[in-house]
């Protein structure tokens, strides 16, 4: 009897993420699109100079990317539902860092600028007037093959989600975030025009 199992081991990959992001400015223009746009693939430094990416440090839980699409279908009294046309489509990205520092929470708490006061720091936390939008990406490192795999999102923001802490005595008091990518104004368009929100990349 024929093999029913079939696979290839190398397309299963364990995946422990390293977030980055990096603010959409005047300053740095260029769109990201490929891996070493956002780290070096030999030294693995965050490219803070042509990108302005800066790593928020280590996770503690597993990246999740929920991507749903909303659609609405559309009926005959003949035949019942015949096709459904697409409303909306949401790509979010959480996770759940584990360096619980200032400035990750001004990012994702929309803070304010992380001042330095007689040897202390501090940060002034209100009331949010707009969200400020981010290029965001997560990278991964498959130590078998030695290979990166990643996800940039072009145009992202926070979401209601993110910065919900608990604090308790022998325990890590984790930061979860939470971002929602939307159209980049980049010009980016996939093959059949549509306007793009994410890409996916891996080294080969």
């Amino acid at each position: 009897m024929a093999e029913f199992y079939r696979g290839t081991n190398t397309n299963v990959k364990p995946r422990i993420a390293r977030m980055l992001y990096a603010p959409i400015s005047s300053a740095y223009p260029a769109a990201p699109t490929q891996l070493d746009h956002v780290i070096s693939l030999t030294t693995y430094d965050a490219l803070l100079s042509a990108y302005g990416w800066v790593d928020v440090g280590l996770t503690l839980e597993p990246l999740t990317l929920p991507h749903t699409i909303e659609s609405q279908g559309f009926v005959t009294q003949q035949r019942g539902e015949i096709r459904k046309a697409p409303q909306e489509t949401r790509f979010l990205a959480r996770t759940t860092l584990g360096e619980v520092t200032l400035e990750n929470k001004r990012v994702f708490m929309e803070g304010d600028t992380v001042e330095t006061i007689s040897g202390q720091q501090r940060l002034k936390i209100g009331k949010a007037t707009q969200l400020r939008t981010y290029r965001v990406a997560f990278v991964n490192l498959d130590d078998i093959t030695g290979k990166i795999d990643g996800i940039i999102l072009l145009k992202a923001s926070i979401t209601g989600a993110a910065g919900e802490q608990s604090w308790g005595r022998g325990v890590a008091s984790p930061f979860p975030v939470e971002v929602e990518a939307f159209p980049n104004d980049d010009g980016i368009v996939t093959s059949d025009g549509k306007t793009v929100v994410r890409i996916d990349l891996q080294q080969t």
